[in-house]
């Protein structure tokens, strides 16, 4: 792996982060984060396996199936646990 391929890697690593925490912080729109945080992913991971000086359309490939995996699987856990947060707090009594 060359030095550009672990920079996109790692930005990849930056954007599924960012997709998780702003989730659960409620920081924006749900259907924004979902937007923002996919179109990052995807990006990054097509520009990951083109530093790597694979075909356009493997590349391609990987940044849909990958990055969107990824930012999917992100997008579902955080939702999740966010969700479960939610219910934990509505059935604590109120002092």
């Amino acid at each position: 792996m060359n030095l550009l391929a672990l920079i996109f890697f790692a930005l990849f690593a930056g954007v599924i982060v960012g997709i998780y925490l702003t989730i659960r912080r409620r920081a924006a729109a749900p259907g924004l984060i979902a937007a923002g945080g996919m179109v990052g992913s995807v990006l990054t991971m097509t520009l990951f396996s083109l530093a790597q000086n694979n075909l356009v359309v493997h590349a391609l490939l990987v940044g849909l199936l990958v990055g969107g995996g990824f930012a999917a699987l992100t997008m579902a856990l955080a939702w999740y646990f966010l969700s479960n947060e939610l219910r934990a707090g509505e059935k604590r009594p109120n002092p």
